[in-house]
């Protein structure tokens, strides 16, 4: 715009060498994770069972991070600007497969979560993933239906 290049997307993960332990995350309760192979190398640094490591910092300051439950299970969360963590993905791999489905554009994680899209990442999940976008909505109306009939 302008002459200036705007971006629309990043597809980032902190390098091994620059994973910091999360301080203020609670435990997180969760689901089943797969097998992952960062997990091999998690070991290797000696991080305790329960610990969560900064995979990314989200341009409005919320952390992605690796919930690292032990040598065979960990999945993924993303803080809000208010602390509280949502579940992203079982396991680092399937975190990796969405941030390319959603072409890493600003916020993605955000679609996965009850804060839901913002109305620019709509707009630009709309042109450039509309498939993804559509999938998304179904996970998170399927999602509030079960917490629905949960409470119940």
């Amino acid at each position: 715009i302008n002459g200036q290049a705007v971006p629309l997307g990043r597809i980032c993960v902190n390098a091994l060498c620059d994973l910091r332990v999360v301080q203020d995350a609670p435990f997180l309760g969760e689901p089943d994770a797969a097998d992952d192979s960062t997990l091999t190398w998690l070991c290797t640094r000696r991080f305790a069972a329960g610990t969560m490591v900064e995979l990314d910092t989200l341009q409005n300051g919320a952390k992605v991070a690796l919930h690292y439950r032990d040598r065979t299970a960990s999945s993924v969360w993303v803080s809000d600007r208010t602390g509280c963590w949502h579940f992203l993905a079982p396991s680092f791999t399937e975190y990796f497969r969405l941030m390319v489905q959603h072409l890493g554009l600003l916020g993605w994680p955000f679609a996965l979560t009850s804060i839901g899209c913002s109305p620019t990442l709509e707009r630009w999940m709309h042109v450039h993933c509309p498939l993804r976008l559509e999938d998304d909505r179904k996970l998170l109306k399927n999602a509030q239906q079960v917490m629905s009939l949960s409470k119940k």
